[in-house]
């Protein structure tokens, strides 16, 4: 069988799954964890491709009945629950999502469930789903997504995949040259899915002014740095825009750390805050206290 996954980089998590998919050990449950932007979600999204196509030889085939209602979104055994406006899945979602889950499949053998932000779930609704993890249908594939820990319950009950970040030269490959190709791989920072976004222009442009912002602050002094908090996160909008311009912020700040590690005084403590503030902005905490907390603590 020829898989057809043209996914960046991850070249052994490509063949770990053709090596099972080839033998035809899928497993009921999947936690596809790493970094944001790295991928996951689309190789999610190949993979449940890949188990509802119709074809016997190159799979997804991309013109069969059921990858063609895939392609469209419209496919009737795939189950999305996927990252909205609400900074938590409740378990009033997940018990109907459970419930769409269990229908019988209407196409093919096999229904398909895909959880994006799976870490977002609340402690209710991830005991909601530890039945469906623990006494899994034989017709169901679950993907979780997740870019911070998930409770060890549900990790515990999932084949457990593991990305890491990609190289310059596997991203270079497919985004093309690009007349910033220096600056792009910099602000990547070994990610793909920013890469893609940024082989735009318009986009570059927009995240080459945040990423200079935020080098420009981190070297301020504490004052500085207070006052720029305080204008960023003091008087904006409502509690969702804080919020939304914070995740945003923490990923470029990322990439501005590991821009140079090495040589940046304090740049590796900065960066480990920045991965509890992610897992702290989930848990539903002030934006502006999360700055505070990777500048000051």
């Amino acid at each position: 069988m020829n898989y057809h996954w043209p996914l960046i980089g991850h070249d052994n998590i490509r063949t770990y799954f053709t090596h099972a998919f080839g033998s035809g050990r899928v497993h009921h449950a999947y936690l596809f964890e790493g970094p944001e932007h790295i991928g996951k979600t689309t190789f999610a999204r190949m993979l449940a491709n890949t188990l509802l196509c119709e074809s016997e030889t190159t799979i997804p085939c991309g013109s069969c009945r059921s990858c063609t209602a895939f392609i469209h979104g419209v496919h009737p055994d795939v189950a999305m629950l996927l990252k909205g406006e609400e900074d938590h899945v409740s378990i009033e979602q997940v018990r109907e999502y459970i419930i769409t889950l269990r229908t019988r499949p209407l196409l093919g053998i096999r229904r398909i469930g895909i959880i994006e932000e799976a870490s977002r779930l609340t402690l209710e609704a991830a005991n909601a789903l530890l039945k469906t993890l623990e006494e899994p249908s034989a017709s169901v594939v679950l993907f979780l997504i997740t870019h911070t820990d998930v409770l060890p319950t549900i990790a515990s009950r999932c084949q457990r995949i593991k990305f890491g970040f990609v190289s310059d030269r596997a991203i270079s490959l497919r985004v093309g040259a690009t007349g910033y190709q220096d600056e792009l791989m910099a602000y990547a920072a070994g990610r793909p899915g920013l890469a893609l976004q940024y082989a735009d222009p318009q986009m570059f442009q927009e995240y080459a002014d945040e990423f200079h912002e935020l080098e420009h602050i981190v070297a301020q002094n504490e004052s500085k740095q207070m006052l720029w908090i305080a204008e960023r996160f003091g008087s904006l909008g409502n509690a969702s825009e804080r919020r939304d311009l914070t995740r945003r912020l923490i990923t470029t700040l990322q990439a501005v750390l590991r821009k140079d590690l090495p040589t940046r005084p304090g740049g590796g403590t900065y960066l480990k805050r920045t991965i509890h503030a992610g897992q702290y902005l989930n848990a539903n905490v002030d934006p502006r206290s999360i700055w505070e907390y990777i500048f000051f603590e």
